[in-house]
């Protein structure tokens, strides 16, 4: 009897003996498998459902069950995507150097120098006899007939998100006055910046950038005189711009001190969100001709918007009026694609960024 009772003793403690090893090999197996993805995995998704646990060691598991990443802020040459779960930072380094040359007195040349990341660049233009397809970092394009433009975007290959677009407007090969081709501009952390391009120079006379704050009252915050005979690209940084809508423009002003061209731009600078929680309803999305934007118990009578690409490319910035708490925005100008819908208070407060689907 104590032989037998012994015998099944062995046999109970050796069951429970393997079914630990069980046990514990399964629990090694998930820590390094556990310990492996907080090493190697990326974010590259933007979720429409997630969430992060924790677990032994300080480490974390997260899911995510969404669509793929859409970059949405530039900063610099960089891309922050935006999403409910893991945000992820792309680092474009895509720098274009652009240049235009007559051939004659009746055509122009553009070429482009890139530097990015990549190898390879694709171009696109919906120029009717422009170049479209792959390029390495130099390319010409040409020649365009006199008084004609010419725009065309620039993305890596491997990268398509992380592009520009450059327009090159009303070339005069019969002149050597100054001709302003491109005026645009970018909200950084440290102000906004500010980039043109000229073809030409002037005799007696002057370029200024002005700003505004109200789109009517202008005042000049930097000026010079250009020097160079034909293609020319300028920046500058207005480092203490305001919050809110910056109404900027350049100005082409004679030896009399008459304006003859202007290009303008504006730019929606944003720091802060806004303290009230308004309800923001947008129909329909998708958008096929206008978008209706309702904000719930709004008081002010008029809202700032921007409009951008997935890429952060501004399409549009303005300061709209309120009506029964409803604005209107034609979308029949814009082609197909995903957008970027910014609202914010007349003090540059935001109340809301949407995504917007535009369809035919």
């Amino acid at each position: 009897m104590w032989a037998y009772q012994m015998n099944f003793t062995q046999l109970f403690l050796i069951s429970i003996f393997q079914s630990m090893k069980k046990i514990l090999l399964s629990a090694f197996v998930l820590l390094f498998l556990l310990n492996t993805n907080a090493q190697n995995s990326k974010n590259q998704i933007i979720g429409t459902a997630g969430t992060t646990h924790g677990v032994q060691n300080g480490n974390t598991l997260s899911w995510t069950i969404g669509e793929p990443i859409v970059g949405a802020i530039s900063i610099n040459d960089k891309l922050l995507t935006q999403g409910f779960h893991q945000p992820y930072l792309f680092d474009c380094q895509l720098d274009i150097d652009t240049k235009v040359s007559c051939v004659g007195n009746d055509e122009f040349m553009v070429s482009v120098d890139i530097e990015g990341d990549d190898q390879e660049f694709i171009i696109s233009s919906s120029n009717a006899d422009a170049f479209n397809g792959v390029t390495s970092k130099e390319f010409s394009d040409g020649p365009f007939a006199n008084n004609t433009s010419y725009t065309f975007s620039v993305a890596l290959k491997n990268r398509q998100f992380c592009n520009q677009t450059i327009t090159v407007d009303n070339i005069d090969c019969n002149t050597n006055s100054l001709q302003l081709l491109a005026f645009n501009g970018e909200v950084l952390a440290d102000g906004n910046i500010l980039n043109w391009s000229t073809y030409g120079a002037i005799t007696n006379g002057s370029l200024q950038i002005q700003r505004s704050l109200d789109g009517v009252n202008y005042t000049t915050i930097h000026a010079y005189t250009p020097d160079a005979t034909e293609f020319e690209q300028q920046t500058f940084v207005d480092s203490n711009p305001s919050t809110g809508l910056n109404y900027y423009q350049l100005v082409k002003i004679n030896e009399a001190g008459q304006v003859e061209d202007t290009k303008k731009v504006n730019l929606l600078r944003i720091e802060n969100t806004s303290n009230v929680e308004y309800t923001v309803t947008t129909y329909p999305n998708p958008v096929v001709s206008q978008l209706n934007v309702t904000l719930s118990d709004y008081q002010e009578e008029t809202v700032l918007i921007g409009l951008y690409s997935p890429s952060g490319n501004i399409l549009m910035t303005n300061e709209v009026d309120v009506l029964d708490n409803n604005i209107m925005i034609d979308f029949r100008n814009f082609d197909n694609a995903l957008y970027l819908l910014s609202i914010a208070t007349p003090k540059g407060e935001l109340i809301t960024t949407q995504k917007i689907q535009k369809l035919d």
